[in-house]
């Protein structure tokens, strides 16, 4: 149990911890991206606008000498870049090429070429951002070259997806060493919790004991009546409540090795089932079992048998008399359900959402006849958890209850073939 609370308490830091990473390295990555791109499309702009080139003398109030988005005057000198303008008939008329080495005269007018033929004014050709401007009697085309910021971009978004990567395994590995620590006051408190059950258990049983005696002594001296009976019928209410409590704590410090042996879940279900039609009928009540021959799961045989007492117990206990209890098995891909249904009156939704906490009864008076503690199907809950199953009560119609438990298992059939 402590094991998975210190597993549930790492994954939910570790999400928490790995979504405020993802957020900020997204934001921190969109940022940079817009700030390269926004810093491109100004220089582009500026190029457009003083007629492809950078001018000769740049006026000293500009953002280039003022250093702002970190430009600089020697921003036109780093700059890569070509020009050409075309006339009207569609002739090269000037070219600006002293800026790039990579493109010849014939390559830049292909570039030319290939921006006019996507009709775009502003976009991109491999890693040139071009953009086009009409003029009164010809038509320019600046492309600037990006390929150095696409590689900062890349490089960027590259160390700080590596960043956060190590961080999160370094966080990982300090949640790790740090967790037992975390846990550790909540460990105590479980621990000392279950020492009392257990110590209470233990002592609780010698007073019920003597208590018991001296009814049975009163019964002999005296005769039975009905407040000896009464003492003798709440006595055992008690010894079956601590002995379930004590259930519980033993159930929760289950071994993981003790939950590993194959079960034969047929034959367990139907040797468990058989006894409570002797039961039934003598309770008023009718029980038919449908078991499917062969399931099988690994687990804790005594659990399961005790998980299937307590959920056919309850039903005869609780089954409207003259109703029909019914018991059915089967398995369906790997896994099996145990459904057990019966008739019960003013059965709701909202009562079978509450039937399984701790001490909780739906019918008081009905509990007082049968010696319900209200305990039982904690008991259940727990060991269907144990062995990593489900287990949930439905009402499928009026005045009928269903309780449902699938566990992880499969056929003899099937686990022999694979």
């Amino acid at each position: 149990m402590l094991r998975k609370l210190q597993w549930k308490f790492l994954q939910i830091s570790m999400a928490a911890f790995a979504v405020v990473v993802v957020l900020l390295t997204g934001m921190l990555n969109l940022f940079y991206i817009m700030q390269m791109e926004n810093q491109s499309n100004y220089l582009l702009e500026f190029l457009v606008e003083n007629g492809g080139r950078f001018p000769r003398n740049i006026a000293k109030d500009s953002d280039f000498a003022r250093g702002f988005n970190g430009f600089s005057q020697e921003t036109p000198y780093e700059t890569r870049y070509f020009s050409v303008e075309l006339d009207d008939s569609g002739v090269a008329i000037r070219s600006e090429l002293g800026s790039i080495a990579a493109v010849s005269d014939a390559e830049a007018l292909d570039y030319v070429m290939r921006a006019e033929c996507t009709g775009d004014t502003r976009g991109y050709l491999d890693s040139y951002k071009f953009a086009v401007k009409e003029q009164e009697n010809s038509v320019l085309y600046v492309f600037l070259d990006c390929h150095f910021t696409h590689r900062m971009e890349l490089s960027f978004v590259v160390s700080s997806v590596m960043i956060a990567g190590a961080s999160l395994g370094l966080v990982l590995v300090l949640m790790i060493l740090l967790s037992g620590k975390a846990v550790a006051p909540l460990a105590a408190s479980i621990e000392k919790q279950k020492r009392f059950i257990t110590d209470a258990g233990h002592e609780l049983k010698t007073p019920l004991a003597i208590i018991s005696a001296n009814n049975e002594v009163i019964e002999m001296t005296s005769g039975e009546n009905e407040w000896t009976e009464s003492t003798r019928h709440q006595i055992v209410r008690l010894s079956d409540l601590i002995q379930n409590m004590l259930v519980l704590s033993r159930l929760q410090e289950e071994p993981e090795q003790q939950l590993a042996e194959q079960v034969d879940l047929s034959s367990l279900v139907e040797e468990e089932t058989n006894p409570f039609a002797s039961v039934a009928r003598s309770k008023g009540r009718k029980l038919e079992i449908e078991i499917q021959k062969g399931i099988c799961c690994k687990g804790n045989e005594n659990s399961l048998r005790q998980l299937v007492t307590i959920l056919i117990d309850n039903a005869v206990k609780y089954a409207d008399e003259g109703g029909t209890v019914q018991v059915a098995f089967s398995a369906k891909r790997k896994e099996c359900e145990l459904k057990i249904t019966n008739p019960y009156a003013n059965a709701s939704e909202e009562e079978m959402k509450k039937v399984f906490q701790r001490f909780y009864r739906t019918d008081q008076s009905r509990s007082r006849e049968t010696g319900g503690s209200g305990i039982g199907l904690s008991i259940a809950t727990l060991i269907t958890e144990l062995h990593k199953g489900k287990i949930w009560a439905e009402v499928p119609a009026q005045n009928v209850v269903c309780f449902h438990v699938v566990l992880p298992g499969e056929t003899q059939s099937r686990r022999l073939s694979v």
